[in-house]
């Protein structure tokens, strides 16, 4: 298994769909200077951090002004997701996906076929996926609306520009995060739509069920990629377990990863991403939204026992990724 907010108000239009100057409640809007916020009712602005100057619309008695964007804020924007059944495996045993499961699953496209990367997309226009995904050749492409990699009748939709953070390091698989932003925004009419990013760094209980889905190996043995998107069902491990574990493969996990595994199947392959699946999303659901809690990053093989995935902790990163919206 392998920015700063510098964006014209033209360009936050184009982002997030602005299309006149009377910004009403949730919607995005300009503080001072060329930072950007999003319009909320006044009570729910830090103080210290409005602006009264950005037009927003009050509804009622409540006053409403621009507040600094927030990944709440960004959340409030995300439809319902259709809820889907997490199958076993994603490597093993494994269980398809159907078109619209997972809306904001992307499949990075490369001059080079036999390379894959996935990708979750966080507006209409940015996606997340890992940094190593990006260091050795960059895909000049991303397939979204579709759960087939070969879906000749799915659009891929041209990269603008990327975005690896500054102090990602191969070697020890630190920081392992990067923004994608396509040239323009996907098609509303097709199964796409972003999902919220995860803000809590506590740890979650052993117990909970998270989802990894991923276009990568299904069989550790034949090696062999999935057209398919695979979903399966993890959850966390304990972070020093993790940390003890890849130590004897020289891997150094910190409180910026998260560590997961599923169940065993009858050949004692336990669920895990493989190869293929890295920038993947690891997701939770909340209220009916899917929640971006990691990327899929590293790991020792793929479903041993012992040696569960290593996904970067989305939100340990959320001022940076906003700062590059």
């Amino acid at each position: 298994m392998i920015l700063a907010l510098g964006f014209t108000l033209i360009s936050l239009t184009s982002v997030f769909g602005i299309n006149n100057n009377n910004f009403r409640e949730n919607d995005f809007c300009q503080l001072s200077g060329e930072k950007h916020g999003i319009c909320r009712k006044i009570l729910e602005c830090p103080e210290g951090d409005r602006s009264a100057s950005a037009r927003c619309t009050s509804t009622g008695q409540a006053r409403v002004v621009c507040c600094p964007i927030t990944a709440q804020a960004l959340c409030i924007q995300v439809p319902i997701h259709r809820i889907s059944r997490a199958g076993p495996h994603v490597v093993g045993n494994t269980e398809n996906a159907n078109v619209g499961d997972f809306p904001f699953m992307g499949l990075l496209k490369y001059k080079d076929r036999t390379k894959r990367c996935g990708a979750a997309l966080i507006t209409k226009k940015h996606l997340l996926t890992a940094a190593h995904c990006i260091r050795n050749g960059k895909p000049t492409h991303v397939l979204l609306g579709t759960n087939s990699a070969n879906d000749s009748g799915a659009e891929p939709y041209r990269i603008a520009r990327i975005v690896m953070h500054p102090k990602y390091n191969s070697l020890k698989s630190s920081n392992d995060i990067a923004i994608v932003e396509m040239a323009e925004e996907y098609d509303t009419t097709k199964e796409i739509d972003p999902l919220c990013l995860y803000g809590s760094e506590e740890d979650l209980p052993s117990n909970e069920n998270l989802t990894v889905v991923g276009w990568g190996w299904t069989n550790t043995g034949t090696h062999n990629v999935s057209d398919i998107l695979q979903k399966g069902t993890v959850r966390t491990t304990n972070l020093n377990s993790c940390q003890t574990s890849y130590k004897g493969v020289k891997r150094s996990i910190t409180s910026h990863h998260l560590c997961a595994q599923g169940e065993a199947d009858a050949n004692g392959v336990y669920t895990d991403a493989c190869s293929g699946d890295s920038g993947g999303p690891l997701v939770k659901l909340v209220d009916s939204k899917y929640h971006l809690l990691g990327i899929v990053s590293i790991g020792h093989d793929c479903g041993l026992k012992n040696y569960p995935g290593v996904y970067t902790r989305v939100a340990n990163y959320l001022d940076w990724i906003i700062a590059q919206l």
